[in-house]
């Protein structure tokens, strides 16, 4: 297909809608490269979900990396135009300013070879329903006629979008091709197996990668090969000494997002799960609760990373009990009680939340 400018891009993204084919129709790869990038992606948000990628060029690694450490990090462009419905732009990923912003995904994707990046909001009324989001290599600003080809093709695909049955997703995935189907249905696996709600089976999924270096998808696959199983690896959360549900579990709600600590943490890597579900839970735009019921003293690790979350700018967790005198006492000595809202038990922090 030969295309010579934005303007052909854009007529080929009306015509489509009008003849009801869907976003399989326009070249992805050609479309990059018009629009003076280097990859381009386009995101669809599910009713309380995260992301879901849908159209990318198959033979592009660099969009899929960068789609897939956001979805991992639960952070970065995407999501920031999802959430808020402005148009992002930064000019380099590298730069200081950028790793304050999305201090996971941007050092990841220092690796890539990305620096400039743009995510333009698809927006249905006053709701967001995708996101465009192209990335280019060479860490300097776009121009002003990119940034605005780059918002007429939004426009263009959101006609194309309402105008194609079944493509889009303020309700449901139905229709589209999900990129991470295997993600998904490696959840169910999850969700099953440890009879957790399929949200927490989810962030449990997009954890493993981020804890061990491995490939989102290739994790996917082997949950649902069984040769990843439950207990040993994507199930355990942390700690191999633990049953259950392991060092940590997470549950979201419709308002506020629960990060129970099943026992005393001491091994790292059940630190850094922590961690990493109170940035999660922080990056959900919803109320984060750290259940400590379940633990008797509060080791100065634990409460380290009970107050990341100040850090990274985001608000601290709320406390819920009953908490142990001796991890009241901690928080006292340190002089930190004050600076979190602790609650006598889950049921009345939650209750405050919706």
């Amino acid at each position: 297909m030969t295309l010579r400018s934005v303007s052909e891009l854009v007529d080929l993204l009306h015509g489509a809608a009008r003849s009801g084919r869907g976003l399989s129709a326009i070249p992805a790869a050609v479309s990059a490269h018009l629009l003076g990038l280097d990859a381009v992606t386009l995101s669809l948000l599910p009713a309380g979900g995260s992301p879901e990628l849908v159209w990318a060029d198959p033979a592009d690694r660099l969009g899929r990396e960068l789609d897939d450490l956001q979805y991992v990090a639960g952070e970065g462009p995407t999501w920031e135009a999802g959430r808020t419905g402005c148009t992002v732009i930064v000019c380099d990923l590298a730069a200081a300013a950028a790793i304050r912003r999305w201090p996971v995904f941007a050092a990841a994707a220092a690796n890539t070879g990305a620096h400039a990046v743009i995510a333009v909001p698809l927006c249905q009324g006053v709701t967001v329903v995708g996101v465009l989001t192209g990335y280019r290599t060479r860490p300097a600003p776009l121009s002003g006629d990119q940034r605005r080809d780059c918002v007429r093709f939004a426009r263009a695909a959101m006609d194309l979008l309402r105008q194609t049955p079944g493509q889009t997703m303020a309700v449901s995935a139905d229709g589209v091709h999900l990129y991470r189907a295997e993600v998904h249905q490696g959840a169910g696996m999850l969700d099953v197996q440890h009879r957790v709600f399929v949200q927490e089976a989810l962030l449990r999924l997009r954890m493993y990668p981020w804890r061990h270096n491995h490939p989102l998808d290739g994790a996917a696959r082997d949950v649902v090969a069984g040769r990843l199983r439950p207990g040993r690896g994507v199930g355990d959360m942390g700690s191999d000494t633990c049953s259950g549900l392991g060092a940590v579990a997470v549950a979201e709600r419709r308002n506020h997002f629960v990060v129970r600590i099943e026992h005393e943490l001491e091994l790292p890597a059940d630190l850094d799960l922590l961690e990493t579900a109170l940035h999660k839970g922080a990056m959900t735009g919803k109320r984060v609760v750290a259940d400590l019921s379940k633990i008797e003293y509060l080791s100065a690790e634990t409460l380290g990373c009970l107050l990341s979350p100040a850090r990274r700018g985001q608000a601290l967790p709320w406390l819920a009990g009953p908490v142990s005198t001796p991890a009241l006492g901690r928080l006292r000595v340190t002089g930190t009680l004050r600076a979190f809202r602790v609650f006598p038990s889950l049921c009345e922090a939650t209750r405050e939340a919706r």
